[in-house]
């Protein structure tokens, strides 16, 4: 297997304990894994009794080299967990026990484990976590370690890749909008950040060759929908009648200053888009009276 070593600053943090100055290294040997066991990131923790002293999560692939740049007279353990590809089972792991003297060269073996096993790993931190250049995304913020250890979290204007606040965009779903009448049809959809030529941010159109034709139409019209050849103008698959009945009695005020709409002579009331004698409703002096009788055809929506 190649051997692909990479230095990365170790600092050994706790705020009970006090530097002593001095360095160690640590080389990560992952002979020992199974053939099987494609490792492609570790995560490295340094541990003395229930406290983490310091940490580093997805350090890279291959053999690992870190360089410590502090010093602890006690006796201390580097936990090392190798992780396959995007999965969060550990498959190989190593540790070692030690007492960080300046100078100190320790190997560290990577041996696989049974299924997704994780070993036995203390909790409490002593600091938030390891000072270093590393940088991660936690959602749309990125997240870095300031030198005391403590977590700095910067919201991203746009969107966070890989450590990095980038330009972008959130997504928006369109919909194919044939007809221009600002609703498209919701079979034809396209995920963009800025609206297509030829799309609508609104889905919901019935027909979409017919620009009269969409969610929320208020007219009525007496000749049938381009695409579908149907009445059903405002898409609740309902054909709703403008006049849907004979006049009956007398004509009475609308409430607004006007007559009613008046109704059809005959007690049979016309389909959309049918023709029949239609009676108005007009104002005289003596109030509404019926007007008279015109062909006129059913208007529908």
């Amino acid at each position: 297997m190649e051997h692909v070593s990479r230095a990365l600053l170790l600092t050994l943090l706790c705020a009970a304990c006090s530097d002593r100055g001095g360095g160690i290294d640590l080389q990560v040997k992952r002979d020992g894994c199974q053939a099987s066991c494609a490792v492609d990131r570790f995560d490295l923790f340094v541990l003395q009794g229930s406290c983490i002293y310091a940490w580093r999560v997805g350090v890279g692939a291959g053999d690992l080299t870190l360089t410590g740049a502090a010093d602890r007279a006690d006796e201390v353990t580097v936990l090392v967990v190798g992780r396959c590809g995007a999965e969060s089972c550990p498959r190989c792991v190593g540790q070692k026990k030690l007492v960080a003297a300046s100078g100190a060269r320790v190997e560290i073996p990577l041996l696989p484990v049974d299924g997704c096993a994780v070993p036995g790993r203390v909790t409490t931190p002593c600091t938030t976590c390891l000072p270093g250049p590393d940088a991660y995304c936690d959602g749309n913020h990125r997240v870095t370690c300031t030198a005391s250890g403590q977590t700095r979290r910067e919201a991203c204007p746009q969107q966070c890749v890989d450590g990095r606040c980038e330009a972008g965009c959130q997504e928006k779903i369109f919909y194919e909008d044939n007809d221009g009448d600002t609703y498209g049809d919701g079979a034809s959809q396209k995920e963009a950040c800025v609206r297509p030529a030829g799309h609508a941010e609104r889905g919901g159109d019935c027909d979409d060759d017919e620009p009269r034709a969409h969610p929320g139409q208020t007219a009525f019209f007496d000749q049938p929908t381009k695409g579908n050849w149907d009445f059903d103008f405002n898409c609740d698959s309902v054909e709703e009648q403008r006049y849907p009945a004979p006049l009956k009695g007398e004509c009475s005020p609308d409430g607004k200053g006007g007559c009613g709409d008046g109704g059809w002579l005959s007690l049979t009331v016309p389909a959309c888009g049918v023709g029949a004698f239609f009676v108005p409703c007009v104002k005289d002096d003596t109030g509404c009276s019926p007007g008279i009788p015109f062909k006129k055809i059913q208007p529908c929506r």
